[in-house]
């Protein structure tokens, strides 16, 4: 077997409003790192994610 490690794994959060997301993300605490007009990337911690102008609600 295969011995995977992975040193970062980055999850894809959908916004209906991307401007209202990206500041309740900042307000909780989440620090913004990048942005433009299709992507934001956030991290909270360790951790971190994206933020993506683009909502289904079937997957969401």
């Amino acid at each position: 077997m295969i011995d995977l490690h992975a040193s970062d794994l980055r999850g894809f959060v959908p916004a209906r409003d991307f401007a209202l997301s990206k500041d309740f993300y900042q307000a909780l605490g989440c620090v913004l790192e990048w942005s433009d007009d299709n992507l934001a990337l956030f991290r909270l911690g360790a951790s971190r994610f994206y933020l993506q102008p683009y909502y289904v609600k079937d997957w969401a």
